[in-house]
């Protein structure tokens, strides 16, 4: 089982994709699928029952990979496509914290321009000075860049994004709301300016993991590296009292003809991409006058833009391939110290394992993993060792299999050939799923097993 796709539609061909993704399409046809289609207009309108009667019934787990929608629209379409036997594999609460920056400003904290946070709503007065006088009092003083939630509008840059000063910036925040209107996100959002050198770079983020490193889709493909004074680019002061921010030096591409090149020293933004608790996430990072690159946005993956020169085979493959990631074990301290089956007969904090005890734990896994299987709709599995050799099995078999994994002394992996994995490390069980595995973890935990959400193992094969 692979995880499916959720496209608009073309709002005036219904029946095909909208041109935009329509690349995006063929790639994932080419890749043996197909998506189904969403009515964009009319989930923005509300209209949710509507927006997914293209989806067919029992679709199973997909992303949505489309326009933007609002948090509040993206969770009624969330609900709506549940009814219909299809779950997203992006949850409404992770697609708020990737999407809108309050979800994401503490967590990158460090990486990331200071910021304050108004909530608002369309048609609420701007602030006047002394209120926002007061709002700015923990940034440094200088000049703001102002935004809401999700947008900016830089491109009416010294009318409604760039504030030079705190006497601009009632000026500023105030043209800005107007030309939002209805379509304020959130509220109102102040960042320090921070004056940076171009382009602006972008990583693709699954499961904690980059897949894809490139110019962001603004960005031209060749890179233009005279960017004016005085603009946007331009790089900091020295003494700016920033912060260090994150060296990373540029190393060959992830993908071939990538012409900027990722950053090698990734832990700290990875560690921090990880701990959003959002699957799949875009980061836009531009250089500062050291060096250092800081972390300009964050965004949701699948609202944002793919590159119009890069393959999006490379996007469809990360997508459909995608699954979610589960730990299970039986504890590692006290009486459950030991690791395998030669244990037996050895103490551990006073109590000696016995042959009884390891087969109780052995069929504990067994269930468990047929309770996995059974909620993946997998039907037949094999038995994989090192050399590639493999059994072929139903998978009413599950329990024999499982039994098999846990008392062999070589390596072996288990699973279906499109995305079901089990892979055991010293009775640990890391098993990745294209089904969410929420209510079933909370059955495995009740055979006495702990059971924990991992990033996805990968395999080559």
């Amino acid at each position: 089982m692979t995880m499916g796709l959720l496209m608009c539609a073309d709002p005036l061909r219904p029946g095909r994709v909208d041109p935009h993704f329509a690349a995006e399409a063929a790639a994932l046809r080419e890749l043996g699928g197909a998506p189904a289609l969403i009515d964009h207009d009319a989930l923005l309108a509300g209209r949710v029952a509507e927006a997914v009667s293209r989806v067919p019934e029992g679709f199973g787990p997909a992303w949505y990979r489309g326009w933007m929608v609002g948090v509040e629209r993206y969770r009624e379409l969330e609900s709506a496509l549940a009814a219909r036997g299809c779950r997203l594999a992006t949850e409404a609460p992770a697609y708020r914290t990737a999407h809108e920056l309050p979800g994401w400003l503490a967590t990158l904290g460090g990486l990331t321009p200071r910021s304050a946070v108004v909530p608002m709503s369309p048609g609420e007065p701007a602030p006047d000075a002394n209120r926002l006088r007061r709002l700015t009092g923990g940034l440094r003083p200088g000049a703001y860049v102002v935004k809401d939630y999700v947008k900016s509008r830089k491109h009416e840059w010294a009318q409604a994004c760039y504030a030079p000063d705190l006497a601009a910036l009632e000026r500023v925040t105030a043209r800005f709301l107007d030309l939002q209107g209805e379509d304020l996100t959130g509220g109102l959002v102040i960042r320090e300016y921070e004056r940076l050198r171009g382009p602006q770079l972008r990583i693709w983020w699954l499961d904690g993991e980059p897949f894809y490193t490139g110019p962001h889709p603004d960005e031209p493909h060749e890179p233009d590296e005279s960017a004016e004074p005085g603009k946007p680019g331009e790089p900091v002061e020295p003494g700016d009292p920033i912060g260090p921010g994150v060296p990373i030096e540029p190393v060959e591409p992830v993908e071939p003809g990538d012409p900027i090149g990722p950053p090698r020293k990734l832990a700290a933004i990875r560690s921090r991409v990880r701990a959003l608790r959002a699957r799949f996430v875009t980061t836009d990072l531009m250089r500062r006058h050291d060096g250092a690159w800081r972390v300009v946005e964050v965004g949701d993956g699948q609202v944002s833009d793919w590159p119009r020169h890069a393959d999006p085979a490379i996007l469809m493959r990360a997508l459909r391939t995608a699954g979610y990631g589960l730990q299970i074990h039986k504890g590692f301290s006290g009486p459950d110290a030991w690791d395998s089956a030669t244990d037996i007969g050895a103490s551990f904090d006073g109590v000696t394992l016995t042959g009884q005890r390891f087969d109780e734990v052995v069929t504990a896994y067994a269930i468990a993993v047929d309770l996995l299987v059974k909620a993946a709709g997998v039907t037949r599995l094999a038995l994989r060792d090192p050399y590639g050799e493999c059994v072929a099995a139903p998978a009413a078999r599950v329990p024999e299999l499982v039994r098999a994994l846990m008392t062999e002394d070589r390596w072996y992996r288990l699973d279906d050939g499109a995305g079901f994995t089990v892979t055991p490390f010293d009775l640990v069980l890391h098993v990745t799923t294209p089904v969410p595995p929420g209510e079933t973890a909370e059955r495995i935990r009740a055979l006495g097993l702990e059971a924990w959400d991992e990033p996805p193992l990968r395999h080559d094969d």
